[in-house]
């Protein structure tokens, strides 16, 4: 199975991870495409510059990446089978463009998502409290498996993995968490220092990604701890 680069998330408040996902070659495709059903707080950021996707945080907030909305005019967001306008951009400070220090993005809509309800988000103290869980990452990724790589085709899919390390290890923006790809016959483990053990819908992202949610599932409640920032390797 090819190797697969390291999966970076920014943390809320805040965690970040990247562009779009590929998958295990083993499992069937629809299971990933089930799984991302679940989520449908999870919608698609389109219009001028880049092509990504976003969590829906209030009837009419969307949380995204920043370099989703880098050079953005306009635009739009697709969620729950409507397009909604986007209005307005709130980027956070000191974000660089195309750059992943704090990479995260507000858009606002031109009316409010009904039917949908909106991500909860974990508040959490330290960001260490995510080490070795196991979370699900959401986005609008290129499609492919983990024997052809990415190709170019986005859909909405969602896929397992674990939290390998936060900051500051390898001198990430802060705050954030990253993870790798395992291959469930233990020979692709890029992070010696994090589990070797595949998960259930083993997954890592791809350009599209970016601006997804990552979600952890404490006590029975769902909640979003992350954002799909970039990759490495």
């Amino acid at each position: 199975m090819k190797a697969l680069a390291t999966a970076f998330t920014i943390l809320l408040p805040l965690g970040l991870t990247a562009r779009a996902s590929t998958i295990l070659h083993t499992v069937d495709p629809q299971l990933y495409r089930d799984e991302a059903a679940l989520y449908p707080e999870v919608g698609s950021v389109g219009g001028s510059g880049n092509q990504g996707s976003g969590v829906l945080i209030s009837d009419r907030w969307v949380l995204t990446a920043g370099h989703v909305a880098d050079f953005k005019t306009g635009g739009s967001y697709s969620i729950g089978g409507n397009i909604y306008t986007i209005q307005s951009y709130v980027t956070a400070p000191d974000h660089p463009i195309f750059g992943v220090t704090n990479d995260v993005d507000l858009l606002y809509l031109s009316s409010a998502v009904t039917g949908i309800e909106a991500a909860t988000m974990w508040r959490f103290d330290n960001p260490a409290d995510l080490l070795g869980r196991e979370a699900t990452w959401v986005g609008f990724g290129f499609g492919g498996d983990g024997l052809t790589g990415n190709n170019f085709s986005p859909e909405k899919r969602a896929f397992t993995n674990v939290i390998d390390g936060v900051t500051p290890n390898f001198g990430l923006p802060g705050p954030s968490f990253y993870s790798d790809f395992d291959n469930p016959d233990g020979t692709t483990n890029s992070l010696t220092s994090g589990s070797a053990t595949a998960t259930r819908l083993e997954g890592n992202v791809t350009p599209g990604d970016s601006g997804g949610g990552v979600f952890v599932t404490v006590g029975g409640q769902r909640y979003l701890v992350g954002i799909n920032s970039y990759t490495s390797g």
